[in-house]
């Protein structure tokens, strides 16, 4: 017992002794920052003479065109999406218009230019395509379950039928959601 006490005591004098180094490095380092503080404000420096920087906004003209698109209002407040597009020198930027190669030159001659903004182009989603693979699917997992059901004496056929209907499901729970529909539907004017 007097070991364990002997050895805590000693263990006390060191921490003592490095609390006390601890305080020194401590006060040399608050004097050392203190006289550099005092030598700071009695040395005269240029930037007392100086304002405080501030921000300011410098008007520029546009940047030329680098083939970004960007959101804009049209007259109507509704917003559209404008391409610079840097072949053009145009300082005017004009939406762009889809059109059948036929209709193209046909419309150039006759419509205005300012005509062009104002008209509207329409599109159809069709799902269809999606709507046929996802019933499809639905029923070759409803063929499947049946097979398994008759299929009750022979246990590999029916561990081969539940790995197609296990795979089935994970293409059903994978196609039978709205992002799959939306990225696979095909689009007509």
């Amino acid at each position: 017992m007097s070991t364990a006490l002997n050895s805590i005591a000693s263990r006390a004098m060191e921490i003592d002794e490095h609390y006390a180094n601890f305080q020194a490095t401590k006060a040399e380092k608050t004097k050392a920052v203190e006289n550099e503080l005092n030598v700071q404000k009695t040395s005269p420096s240029s930037n007392e003479n100086m304002p405080p920087a501030r921000d300011e906004y410098v008007h520029e003209p546009p940047a030329a065109p680098i083939g970004l698109y960007r959101l804009e209002q049209d007259e109507n407040g509704k917003p559209r999406v404008i391409f610079d597009d840097p072949e053009k020198t145009n300082d005017t930027p004009k939406p762009r218009d889809v059109q059948k190669p036929e209709d193209a030159s046909k419309s150039r001659d006759t419509q205005k230019p300012e005509d062009a903004s104002k008209s509207e182009e329409t599109c159809t989603g069709n799902t269809d395509k999606v709507d046929r693979e996802i019933e499809h699917l639905k029923e070759e997992k409803k063929r499947l379950e049946q097979q398994i059901r008759s299929a009750s004496g022979d246990a590999e056929k029916i561990e081969r039928l539940e790995q197609k209907l296990e795979h089935v499901e994970q293409e059903l729970a994978r196609k039978d959601t709205e992002t799959y529909r939306r990225q696979h539907t095909t689009f007509s004017s």
